[in-house]
Order: C-alpha cells, then structure tokens, then sequence
C-alpha cells in the first residue's frame, strides 16, 4: 500500500493543465491539427493520414497509418519538450527517393511506444527505418523497424544522438542480385556511426539483412549485414538477440561488430552468426561481456486503474535495486556511472522504490496506476538502479504515457 499511495500522490500532484485534444481522421484534418496544436496538446489520430514534420512537443496517438511521402519522410525535431507518438504505424511507397529516412529525428526528444516501420519491398532508401542523428535523444518501446528489401538498417544513428529501446525489433534490409548481376548488399539490423553516438538496448531481437549470389551469372554478390555495426560508437545490449546476415557462397554476416573506437558490451544475449562460406562470427572487434548490465521492462502498457508489472534481470539473486519514478524524459547515455543523473536533475517527482531480487537475479515490481481518468496522458518514467556501491549499474529507461 505505501508504494500505492505514494505514487498515486505523485502523479495527481502532476495532473496537467488544462490541453486541447485534437481529432483526426483524414490526411487534411490531421495536418491542420498539427499546423494549430500547443505545445503540449494531444491529437487522437485515425485512419490513414501523410507524412508530417513538427517541432512541437506534442503527444500524437491513435490506430493509424501513416503513409509516407515518396520523396519525404516523417522529420521530427521538438522544441522545448518531448514529442510522444503512440501506436502509428508507418508505410512508405514501393518505390522511395534513395536518400530518405522514413522516420527522422534530428534535434531535441522523442519517445515512440508501439511504433511500427515497414519499409516496403524494394524500396530504394539506404538509410532506414528511423534515422537518429544531431544531438536527438530517442526512446523506443515496444517498436519495429524494418528496412525492408534495399530499405537500409532498422536504425541508423549519428553525430552525438542517443537510442534507448526496450523489447523493440530492427530488421535490415535483404540484398540480392537481379539477373544482369547488378547486386546490393544486406543492411545492418542496427548501424551506429561515429564516436559519440550511444545506443543501449534490453529486450530487443535485431536482426540483420540477409546478401545473397546473382541469378544466373557471377557477375556480383550481395555481402550480408550485421546484426549491430558500432563504427566509433559505444553500445550496450541486455537480454537481447542479435542476428548476422545469412549468405549464400560468400561469408556471414557477424552478429555483434566493432570497429575503429566503437565499443559494445553485452549480458545475457544470444548472438547468432550469419550463415555463409565461411559463417560470420558471434563477435568482431572490441565487444566484452558484461554481466553487471541490468535488462528492464514492462510487462504490459501503462493504463488507468490496472495493474503492469516491471520487471528486472540483473546478473547476481542478492543485487538490490533502487526503482527511480520521474515525470521527466532525462537523457542517459551511460549504464554504468559513478552519479546518477537523477542527483541532481532539477524539477523532476522521484521516489525510490526497492524490490528484492530473487532467484537468478529476477525481480518484479507491481505498478498499480488510480482509477481516475484525471492521470491519463500523464507520462510516467521508472529507471532502475542495482548495486551497493558506486560506481551503479542501470537499466534502460521504462514507461511511457498513461492511457
């Protein structure tokens, strides 16, 4: 009961001002709400709706397709915020300009939940399902990306961006070779580029676009992808599994690759080589097991008057954990650290929840939300710390908004 109450206190305490909650359910009155919304109304979105670009930080939500353009994309850049899109799904044409993204975020916050990308087949892009560059700040949960044949990487990040995704899937686009011989290569499942690009995964399957011989001359080949290529950056996966592309008579793909000063550290994964002459290996490069890594998620959404559990797997049964709720999207790009972001983040609600771990470092903490419709779209965060000492080990960030 404490920790009931104590979070109903908390977000009561945060309940929203009043918001305009926008309709749409056609391509024209959808881009009208966006073009009038504030900054922090809501669109309720139905049916089958364009691309869009905003820098609004906005909560856009609903069961809807969106169609995306054939020479543009969705561009997302908040302002001031955090922009949260909720349950759309995103299509673009057969046949794409070759330098789109289908989503793009370039600068500020933006947390998907329940996002689905499909590349179509053969698109013709190479730059993926959601292209993450600048200094942007991702959250993923419970998404999929797919790039689709010739569609590029599930995720392709650079510049100083950060992703965090929680039970989400990235598929990288299938290579192959027409009949003349002309071939393109398989896509990584997930292509970090660049020192300074961070990317921390729990839950997630990744799986890598799979190359291929030509039909019926050898005048090419199609080299498969990699599960997860960090080119220069820093990744850290958990509880995940990450596959290399399949090839035909030309090597595997490998499923974990590091190169340059890219770094990625893995726990409790399963990593599964690419099949080829010879097959790819499991790991390439500077990649480390690293058992001190915690895996978060939920294990439903967050609704008003119900019950979802959170659940943690950490590598030891006797790790505490400390449970953080915040009301704000903080950036976190390092899950090991010797002072959390939480001391001294300004103008956020948090509590310390703690859980016991139990057998094979398993924990699972209850979260009962009110039965009161005053908190639904209210965005709720739970970080979760383990350890006794500094320096701490975290987890990805959970939550998302209450429906």
């Amino acid at each position: 009961m404490h920790r009931v109450s104590i979070l109903t206190i908390l977000l009561l305490s945060a309940v929203l001002p009043a918001q305009t909650v926008w309709t749409a359910n056609d391509d024209a009155s959808f881009q009208n709400a966006l073009q009038l919304a504030a900054p922090g109304d809501i669109i309720d979105v139905t049916g089958t709706v364009g691309h869009f670009q905003t820098t609004k930080p906005l909560t856009i939500r609903g069961d809807a397709d969106v169609t995306v353009g054939q020479y543009v994309g969705t561009t997302l850049a908040p302002e001031g915020g955090v922009l949260r899109i909720v349950g759309l799904r995103f299509t673009p044409p057969a046949l794409a300009r070759y330098d789109n993204a289908w989503i793009k975020v370039t600068s500020g916050t933006v947390f998907l939940e329940d996002v689905i990308v499909t590349m179509a087949q053969p698109a013709q892009t190479g730059l993926g399902a959601l292209r993450v560059e600048g200094t942007a700040h991702v959250v993923a949960i419970g998404c999929r990306f797919s790039g689709g044949g010739g569609g590029g990487p599930g995720l392709r990040a650079t510049g100083l961006s950060h992703v965090s995704a929680v039970d989400c899937r990235f598929d990288g686009g299938d290579g192959g070779c027409d009949p003349w011989g002309a071939c393109q290569d398989g896509f990584d499942g997930i292509l970090m580029l660049y020192e300074g690009t961070s990317l921390q995964l729990s839950g997630c399957t990744v799986n890598a676009g799979d190359g291929g011989d030509p039909v019926p001359s050898p005048l090419g080949y199609a080299l498969p992808g990699k599960g997860i290529w960090a080119a220069g950056s820093r990744v850290w996966v958990s509880d995940s599994t990450v596959r290399g592309g399949n090839a035909g008579t030309h090597p595997g793909g490998n499923a974990l690759h590091a190169t340059g000063i890219g770094h990625i550290e893995v726990a409790r994964s399963t990593l599964i080589p690419g099949t080829g002459t010879p097959d790819g290996s499991a790991t390439f490069g500077d990649v480390v097991v690293d058992a001190s890594l915690i895996g978060a998620w939920l294990d439903g959404p967050l609704v008003v008057g119900t019950r979802t559990d959170l659940s943690i797997l950490a590598p030891t049964a006797t790790m505490p954990f400390a449970i953080v709720m915040s009301l704000t999207l903080e950036r976190w790009e390092f899950p090991i650290s010797a002072q959390p972001l939480w001391w001294g983040s300004p103008g956020s609600l948090w509590i310390q929840l703690y859980a016991s771990s139990t057998v094979a470092g398993a924990a699972t903490m209850p979260i009962r939300l009110p039965n009161d419709p005053v908190v639904r779209d209210i965005a709720v965060w739970f970080h979760v710390f383990g350890g006794t000492s500094l320096p701490v080990a975290s987890a990805p960030v959970v939550g998302g908004v209450i429906r």
